[in-house]
């Protein structure tokens, strides 16, 4: 898992056979796409923790 968790981190999400793989911000970790459909609360999450961390980032 180490090795999905690095390039799903990297890319933000990661397509294996059929199964798409997507970085959840919030809980620093990867999660299958359908756990975290675009809009729901948890996607809210790790979009708003996203976001700190590029605006964090800048000088």
């Amino acid at each position: 898992m180490a090795g999905l968790a690095r390039i799903c981190k990297m890319y933000g999400r990661m397509k294996v056979g059929s199964i798409t793989w997507v970085w959840d911000y919030a809980t620093d970790t990867p999660v299958h796409e359908t756990d975290m459909p675009i809009g729901s609360e948890r996607w809210k999450a790790s979009e708003a923790k996203r976001a700190a961390l590029i605006e964090g980032e800048q000088p």
